[in-house]
C-alpha cells in the first residue's frame, strides 16, 4: 500500500508534464519574427527547426515542337501558378496533400534562392 501512495504523486507529475508539453507553442511559431531576408538555411534551421515539408524549384522541360517564346511563356505560367520559382520550406500543421502543388494557406513558408539564402517569407494566410 505504501508503494502505491508513493507512485501516485510520481504519475501525477508525469501526466502534468506531458500535458503541458502538448500545449507548448511550436518553435517555428515562437521564433518566426527573428527570421530575416538573407539568412542561410543553417540559420533558419537553428531558429525554426528542421522543416519536414520542402519543395525544390520546379524544372520545366523544353519542348522542341514549340518555339522558344512558347516554351518561355509556358515555363513562366507553370512556375507562377505552382509558386515554383524558389526552394521553399513549409512549417506548420496541415494535411499531407495541402502542400502538393503550392504552399498551404496554414503554413509558414520560407523561400530560398539558389545560394541557399532567404529571399521571401510568408506567414499563414488562414488559421483554420
Amino acid at each position: 500500500m505504501r508503494h502505491q501512495i508513493l507512485i501516485l504523486p510520481f504519475l501525477s507529475i508525469i501526466l502534468f508534464t506531458s500535458c503541458s508539453e502538448l500545449e507548448k507553442t511550436p518553435k517555428y511559431e515562437t521564433n518566426w519574427p527573428q527570421v530575416k531576408i538573407g539568412m542561410s538555411k543553417h540559420e533558419v534551421v537553428d531558429l525554426l527547426g528542421e522543416s519536414y515539408s520542402k519543395s525544390e524549384p520546379g524544372k520545366v522541360g523544353y519542348d522542341p515542337n514549340n518555339t522558344l517564346f512558347e516554351n518561355a511563356v509556358g515555363a513562366i505560367i507553370v512556375k507562377t501558378i505552382l509558386d515554383d520559382w524558389w526552394e521553399r520550406w513549409h512549417y506548420g500543421k496541415f494535411e499531407l496533400f495541402e502542400n502538393m502543388f503550392s504552399p498551404s494557406d496554414k503554413a509558414y513558408v520560407v523561400y530560398f534562392d539558389y545560394q541557399g539564402k532567404v529571399v521571401h517569407l510568408r506567414e499563414p494566410i488562414s488559421d483554420d
